[in-house]
């Protein structure tokens, strides 16, 4: 089996993995591995992980691919599945492309979507590292009378820690400490234990 092959088959098994528990009406899948309880779940992470942990050591591929999508789940602490369906996207671009042209061609066809790959790479790599330490800056305003940080604080930090935890932890687990952390920071401020 070629390469292209084995990566289409590969990145096709993982992403329909994906789909079925991908969105607002995905499926739940139950996984078991004793003497593991068993966990019935929708998130896509958990579902890749557990593959992941039944896979085939045999089979490069998929482990590489469960591994990068594991590593963007640690630095984004979600998108392990979209990760996949983008890479499932892409393997399918490239590979109707080639297949559209199997002449004398090809092989040139080849190097060129290898270099613009490679390009796509080093350049998602640079604006990476550009946005890698971004700052967002939100004053921390609170109401002298209460202690109670500013409304618009109070919302940014919902939004950040509900897009940082999602794939952490569970959805009562991150709406408890979004719910939380505006109180627990005022707490701080009025002990006078935060220095600015």
């Amino acid at each position: 089996m070629s390469i292209a092959a084995e990566l289409e088959r590969a990145v096709g098994g993982l992403a329909a993995l994906c789909r079925r528990s991908f969105g607002t009406c995905g499926e739940e899948t139950l996984l078991f591995r004793p003497p593991d309880a068993p966990v019935v779940t929708g998130e896509g992470h958990a579902v890749l992980v557990a593959w992941k942990r039944g896979s085939d050591a045999h089979d490069p591929l998929t482990t590489f691919l469960l591994t990068a999508a594991d590593g963007v789940h640690k630095q984004l602490g979600d998108a392990s599945s979209e990760f996949i369906l983008m890479i499932e996207a892409a393997v399918i671009h490239a590979a109707q492309g080639l297949r559209r042209e199997q002449d004398a061609r090809s092989d040139v066809d080849r190097a060129r979507l290898s270099r613009a790959f490679s390009g796509l790479k080093w350049e998602l790599q640079r604006e990476i590292q550009k946005i890698g330490g971004l700052q967002l800056a939100v004053p921390v305003e609170v109401n002298c009378e209460t202690m109670q940080p500013s409304k618009q604080f109070r919302e940014t930090s919902s939004s950040i820690l509900k897009s940082a935890l999602r794939g952490v932890l569970g959805e009562r687990a991150v709406d408890f400490v979004v719910d939380h952390l505006p109180d627990r920071l005022s707490l701080m401020l009025s002990s006078k234990s935060l220095a600015f």
